[in-house]
């Protein structure tokens, strides 16, 4: 996976849109593997391999409170 500089200015609306507790999905396109965030109680990732392989991921997090 190559990563770009527009894929790092992605990644920081990624943050941002997290922040505001918005489900978010970086890096656009579906070109190769890319990860899914969902802000819930616990927080969800989940890793999508390419469409080659169609291998998922999901992991939950645990982030507790501040």
């Amino acid at each position: 996976m190559q990563v770009s500089l527009d894929d790092l200015q992605e990644w920081e609306r990624c943050l941002e849109a997290l922040q505001t507790e918005e489900t978010t999905e970086w890096p656009a396109g579906g070109r190769s593997a890319w990860v899914e965030v969902v802000p819930d109680d616990p927080v969800e990732v989940t890793v999508h391999d390419s469409p080659s392989t169609q291998i998922v991921v999901r992991v939950p997090i645990d982030v507790g409170s501040e």
